[in-house]
């Protein structure tokens, strides 16, 4: 939220400084910062585009980095969406194509020479900007360029050939014109094609090997017909390319008679460890199994034992070992994606001093032929939704979104207790404070639990949030606000939201509602956010700042999007629940929890799915927004459930188990 048009250049510079003395994860956490900060919500914090395409080139420099693919990627959507920039960014790929050292150090995927892909690709497409076309070419064609990549030399080879259609076409397909010393004629590309083209036809590397014999064979008809083909040449490479939408792909008609839902292959068996080895055994709800295996638990006892006096950072007690607690999830390096680097030195470039002129980012994307609309386009009007909706007017009964019982009003971190003064003896307050937990808990009994989740308090107000989710568009999320004034009346709002990559707020957003909230009342103000996926728990941070009663004041907040929030309860019949769930993905555990009843319904309501039946073991099914199904299979053993979560991506299933764990020991907590 700090960073804006104003700063942008300075907060860069002291990152990049900082860059030169960093180390190992923190410099690659560093780099990926400057390039989140200036990427964020389609550029909209860069002024000068040539500044931040030296930026990128700086960062090529940085030994031993591991986000060679996202500064490839970078330079490339910087190129192909802002057109003012890209006569100065094929240039500037002309000098990397040129620079030995990217294919000599790290010449792997994800290394530093990643870059590469991204000049050969922009030097390529926008060739009109550059010059000596021939001596690009014959870069593009180097010996040492078979050390890397396949893909990167199979770009290098296509972009030839973009590069040889210009030089073609420019000398009218005459191939018997001598060109003087760093000239451009047909003969001297030919040649160069003719003499490099070879050695790439024996690449080990499949794509590689089949774009050079294509351009080989190509290059020899051209020898043999002469300008007759030049029309033909010209025309392989005359569309242009510009960015695909994300959702292109789903916008694709089936063809008649394939059907995307059948199982391919039988999946094989989950290899999760868990204690559910046979599902089938006899007991309910009521009546906990009496099957159990002493030898075998005090032998898992041991182990888990044995495994806490080695570890370093439990503290554990001399009772430890009478606790029978699930299984601890450890950290994989899936979960911190962070890789280990070396030292570079790196210098800040300087931002061109000119006159600020206005930049266009090209934002619209192109759709396949035949894309699917109507009734079947599932995301149909993404810039148009509820746009009918007045912000600044309060919730109507009729526009509960699906999933969520109603906004109810903000309950949640709004108890009796919050709302007197804070002047209250700490004694009185703490007995207080006491009697409203037990309250609360015993209210949480009898009801499922409330959907409006506590961000934060200040001395003037107090604010909580809850989610929305529309299965008609699976890609967005509803943050309903709901701000409380204790003492002060209160004005001026403004929201002030740092999204990671992955999340950003939907245009046009009020973020400067005109709500004035008198003492001890409260309003609601809604955001909505678009994110890329809903597999794995997201989150994002804000600043709500505000006068009270004249004076600024301001509340820092978090704003948590758990799997669940995008799951919603779906009508099944037993048939078809065993049948879905026969081709699903399964995660397994148990789980301490003495009131199964009260268990069942805490799952239910929280993950918001519904019960399909329950015999000796209970069934409950859900559907997310972008169709994941999710089938429990719950069993109540002595002292818990042994659960069973079969899911369409094993992920998303994943991290629901992880939300029941939480859910279920907060249950076990209150018992």
């Amino acid at each position: 939220g700090m960073v804006n048009k104003r700063n942008l250049m300075d907060i860069i510079k002291n990152l990049m400084t900082r860059i030169d003395t960093a180390e190992a994860k923190y410099r690659d956490e560093l780099i990926s910062k400057v390039i989140s900060i200036c990427s964020q919500g389609n550029y909209q914090f860069i002024t000068d585009f040539e500044w931040y395409i030296n930026v990128l080139v700086e960062l090529t420099r940085v030994q031993g980095t591991t986000h060679g693919k996202r500064i490839s990627d970078q330079l490339m959507d910087v190129c192909i969406r802002v057109k003012i920039i890209r006569e100065f960014g094929a240039m500037s790929m002309v000098n990397l194509l040129h620079d030995t050292r990217l294919t000599a150090e790290n010449p792997t995927e994800n290394g530093i020479c990643e870059v590469l892909y991204a000049a050969s690709w922009i030097v390529g497409e926008f060739n009109s900007y550059v010059q000596h076309h021939c001596a690009i070419m014959d870069a593009l064609l180097q010996p040492r360029i078979t050390a890397l990549p396949g893909h990167i030399q199979a770009v290098n080879i296509q972009n030839a050939m973009k590069l040889f259609s210009v030089v073609y076409a420019k000398g009218n397909g005459d191939l018997t014109t001598v060109a003087g010393p760093g000239e451009d004629s047909p003969a001297v590309a030919l040649q160069i094609m003719k003499d490099r083209l070879p050695l790439f036809t024996k690449s080990a590397d499949l794509e590689t090997q089949e774009r050079a014999c294509f351009a080989l064979q190509l290059i020899n008809l051209v020898e043999t017909t002469g300008a007759v083909i030049c029309p033909e040449i010209c025309a392989l490479f005359a569309e242009p390319l510009n960015p695909v939408a994300e959702k292109a792909q789903r916008k694709v008609p089936v063809p008649p008679g394939l059907d995307l839902n059948r199982q391919i292959n039988t999946p094989p068996p989950s290899d999760d460890e868990s204690d559910l080895e046979d599902m089938d055994f006899k007991g309910d709800f009521d009546t906990p199994a009496v099957k159990d295996d002493p030898v075998a638990r005090d032998a898992e006892r041991k182990r888990r034992s044995q495994r806490k006096k080695q570890d370093p950072f439990y503290l554990g007690g001399d009772d430890d070992e009478d606790e029978d607690y699930p299984p601890v999830e450890t950290l994989t390096g899936d979960m911190i994606n962070m890789n280990l680097v070396g030292n570079t030195g790196t210098t800040m470039p300087q931002a061109s001093k000119k006159r600020k002129q206005k930049v266009e980012v090209m934002v619209n994307e192109e759709m396949p032929e035949g894309a699917l609309g109507d009734s079947s386009d599932e995301e149909q009007n993404d810039d148009n939704l509820f746009s009918g909706i007045d912000l600044k007017s309060a919730v109507r009964p009729d526009e509960e979104l699906t999933g969520m019982q109603a906004y109810p009003l903000p309950t949640v971190g709004y108890t009796a207790d919050q709302q007197v003064g804070s002047q209250e003896k700490p004694r009185k307050r703490k007995r207080r404070e006491k009697r409203n937990r037990r309250e609360e808990s015993q209210n949480n009994n009898s009801s499922s639990a409330p959907s409006v989740t506590f961000a934060g308090e200040t001395s003037n107000m107090k604010l909580a949030y809850e989610l929305g989710v529309n299965p008609s568009q699976p890609d967005k999320v509803m943050v309903l606000f709901h701000i409380r004034a204790l003492r002060s009346t209160l004005s001026n709002f403004e929201f002030d939201i740092t999204c990671p990559m992955d999340i950003q707020l939907v245009q046009p957003a009020d973020t400067n509602p005109s709500l004035t909230i008198a003492p001890k009342t409260h309003e609601s103000h809604r955001l909505l956010f678009q994110f890329q996926s809903f597999i794995q728990p997201q989150k994002f941070n804000g600043t709500i700042s505000f006068d009270a009663n004249g004076k600024q004041d301001e509340l820092e907040f978090e704003v948590k999007l758990p799997c669940s929030a995008f799951v919603q309860p779906v009508d099944i019949t037993e048939d078809e629940f065993m049948q879905l769930s026969s081709n699903l993905s399964s995660n397994r555990s148990k789980i301490r929890c003495n009131d199964a009843r009260k268990g069942l319904a805490a799952i239910g309501d929280s993950l918001h799915v519904k019960v399909v039946s329950i015999t000796d073991m209970a069934h409950l099914y859900g559907r997310s927004t972008k169709g994941h199904h999710v089938c429990f299979f719950v069993k109540n053993q002595k002292g818990g459930f042994a659960i069973e979560l079969k899911c369409s991506d094993s992920t998303f299933g994943a991290n629901l188990l992880s939300e029941v764990k939480s859910i279920l020991k907060k249950v076990h907590q209150e018992e």
